[in-house]
């Protein structure tokens, strides 16, 4: 017999009773062994908490003088990373609300869970912390290669012929210095990338503007490597015009970018996990109500001795219920409903997992004849951050009719806005811990103009300094606490609006006003 997991909880309760049935609870588990440490009192959790042994803590809100909500702060103050699930004695929404804010990955209300419920929360929330360390570690393989990248200079004439290049391609490419000069740059590029190469040499004669381009060059053992390449138009005082590169070996790059994006979409969810599970949670709660409901009053219904007499009296005038039979009427006004409530949350699950399953989507697909809408994408996207953003923003939408299609993939577009409404919410929920503020606002505007849609966020959260805005599409940089951002959705949206789809983003902060967004794509002529 395989030996189970065991799972290190902390339980921070000070009714006993309450003790007893979530220790029983736990005892439920099938595929996990739980070690239970319990506390009934603040200084003792704060004592348990600050040993750091414990995978897991369950907590209640109600702790004598203090609440779970003081205790919340003091952890992740004090350095406590593990996952915290609130417990409540009823459904309280501000509490529930507010615990979130303060860093708990969820909340249950005692009474209404049992322990597979219970099991799938902790585990939503475990894996969220896992997803976190995960990403620390491709951080630090992303920063190694970045601060040990070496360039390789060359110049070239404006038919491309190297006339120069650097010692650093034997390195790059296998290729001496004296093997390259006097060859063109086409004849050693992927020939899908010559076309593309030719732009810079015909753009750079006629604006002189430098462009990076990024491209494939063959090496000695006929690998075709992946470089960015700078190309500069420089004319010397002779009038002679060359074309000057710094072309920088970024195929490990490309790699890790894969790897961080697919990373970065499962960051995504397990974020987003504790609230699509509420999500899919509370409609399931009330189909499985209504379906016992409907079962409870029909079943004795079909059982009565004598049914049929009965239906026959009931239509004439003068018959009257007897003793023991339904209530008629109660059931023609309540079991509609009940069918329509039941209809209405399986249409709310399939909604759901229809749109998660749009961004989750790894399959390989090309962006040929593919058109988007984007009201459409906005919409999903709203549905799948909305357990970030409906705990601290009212969102208020304005999105033009009509408005043209886009060339893209769905799920690119839908990843973006879902970066860019949790950064809201997340700048949001600053402003509100500053100020005691209840909610934030987030408008998302969508127009069109001269063959190009613009697609707005605004935000009134803390806003950003002209430092910060300078390096929000950094990788990893982040302004938010160690583990609670990993500094990838907004370089991954920078990537796809810009370099994907030939897009702008046009940024307005203001420190304490708030943030604007403005996204430009063009549309399908």
């Amino acid at each position: 017999m395989t030996d189970l997991p065991i799972l290190n909880v902390l339980l921070v309760e000070d009714d006993e009773d309450d003790y007893v049935i979530i220790r029983d609870t736990l005892d439920e588990f099938e595929n996990t062994k739980i070690t239970l440490d319990w506390v009934n009192s603040f200084n003792a959790a704060r004592e348990a908490m600050a040993r750091r042994i414990h995978h897991l803590c369950l907590l209640d809100f109600r702790l004598g003088e203090h609440n779970g909500l003081e205790l919340i702060d003091v952890a992740r103050t004090n350095g406590f990373r593990a996952p915290i699930i609130m417990l409540t004695g009823q459904e309280e929404r501000q509490i529930d609300l507010a615990a979130m804010q303060r860093g708990a990955t969820d909340y249950l209300v005692k009474g209404k869970f049992d322990a597979s419920s219970l099991e799938r929360s902790m585990r939503y929330a475990i894996e969220h912390c896992r997803v976190v360390e995960a990403f620390r570690a491709s951080e630090s393989r992303f920063r190694l290669l970045a601060e040990n990248a070496t360039d390789m200079i060359s110049r070239l004439a404006t038919d491309g012929v190297f006339l120069y290049v650097s010692p650093s391609s034997q390195s790059l490419l296998g290729l001496g210095a004296s093997e390259l000069t006097r060859t063109s740059l086409f004849d050693h590029c992927h020939p899908d990338d010559v076309e593309r190469l030719q732009m810079p040499f015909k753009q750079l004669a006629g604006t002189g503007i430098p462009l990076t381009i990024e491209h494939r060059i063959r090496g000695h053992d006929g690998y075709y490597g992946w470089f960015e390449t700078t190309f500069k138009m420089v004319r010397h005082a002779d009038k002679r015009t060359e074309i000057q590169a710094s072309s920088r070996d970024i195929t490990k790059r490309r790699q890790l970018e894969s790897e961080l994006r697919q990373a970065q979409k499962m960051d995504a969810i397990g974020v987003l996990s504790e609230g699509i599970a509420h999500e899919i949670n509370t409609p399931m709660q009330f189909i499985r109500d209504n379906n016992v409901f409907i079962r409870d009053q029909i079943l004795p219904l079909l059982q009565l001795p004598g049914l049929d007499e009965f239906v026959q009296s009931a239509s004439q005038p003068s018959s009257t219920a007897t003793s023991g039979t339904p209530d008629v009427p109660y059931l023609r006004e309540q079991l509609p409903m009940a069918l329509q409530d039941t209809l209405d949350g399986i249409n709310q699950i399939i909604t759901l997992t229809a749109a998660l399953s749009e961004v989750a989507n790894s399959s390989p697909t090309t962006v040929a004849d593919r058109l988007t809408d984007i009201n459409l994408d906005i919409k999903r996207a709203l549905l799948l951050a909305r357990s970030e953003v409906d705990k601290v923003a009212d969102v208020h939408l304005e999105l033009s009719p009509n408005l043209p299609k886009i060339r893209c993939l769905s799920k690119d577009l839908t990843q973006v806005f879902i970066h860019i409404l949790v950064n809201a919410a997340h700048a949001i929920q600053e402003r509100l811990k500053c100020n005691g503020e209840r909610r934030g606002r987030i408008d998302i505007i969508t127009d069109w103009t001269n063959g190009d849609i613009l697609i707005t966020f605004r935000d009134d959260g803390c806003g950003m300094s002209d430092d910060v805005q300078s390096r929000i599409f950094e990788p990893f940089f982040t302004t938010r606490d160690v583990g609670q951002g990993t500094g990838i959705g907004l370089m991954v949206a920078h990537e796809i609006i810009i370099h994907k789809y030939a897009g702008r983003i046009d940024i307005n902060s203001k420190t304490g006003t708030g943030t604007e967004f403005n996204l430009v794509l063009p549309a399908v002529k």
